[in-house]
């Protein structure tokens, strides 16, 4: 395959996920990895982390490499793929606060739920096994617990009263939140 007709590849697959693009999609689409490394050496794409390339196109917004850590949950699956099927991976703790714009708190490891137990070497990975049917809200393209269900996993995890005291606050600013609903999750 010419180099132009691989970059038209993977932009159309990165065209729906923030313009990134895991190894396992562009092999599913007849890229290899030495093609995805001639790219990267003519400094066409870049490496967002391990199995996630970042295209011309890519969205280098803030949370670049929290959408690159949920793609490599499931690197041969298209990010729409997984959004119409039962969300079995969400972000959520403090990954979720922070894409919610709750309290203070700094990510210090991308925070996932999934419905079955899940393992990773990545060091900054954590997953939490729930399930959380009916609390997930996508959020520019993330599936991400909901706002209170994100107050209610911050709560469980142990997290410092006073950094919880904010994402409460935050959280009952929020239009979509209702009180009665914190209150309950949080008994």
């Amino acid at each position: 395959m010419r180099s132009v007709d691989v970059i038209v590849t993977l932009e159309e697959i990165g065209s729906l996920q923030w313009g990134l693009v895991t190894t396992g999609q562009a092999e599913l689409h007849g890229i290899s990895r030495v093609a995805l490394g001639r790219l990267r050496d003519d400094e066409v794409i870049h490496q967002v982390r391990r199995g996630v390339w970042a295209l011309p196109s890519a969205d280098h917004g803030p949370f670049q490499g929290l959408r690159a850590a949920w793609l490599s949950t499931r690197p041969g699956a298209l990010a729409n793929e997984r959004l119409q099927s039962e969300n079995e991976i969400v972000v959520s703790h403090v990954s979720a606060a922070a894409v919610h714009s709750l309290g203070d708190l700094i990510p210090q490891r991308y925070e996932f739920t999934a419905v079955r137990r899940r393992q990773t070497s990545q060091a900054d990975l954590r997953f939490h096994r729930a399930a959380v049917v009916g609390d997930v809200k996508v959020v520019d393209g993330l599936p991400v617990t909901s706002i209170p269900r994100t107050v209610e996993d911050l709560a469980g995890s142990g997290a410092d009263l006073d950094h919880l005291g904010a994402v409460i606050r935050d959280a009952l600013a929020s239009p979509e939140v209702d009180m009665d609903d914190i209150a309950g999750r949080m008994d």
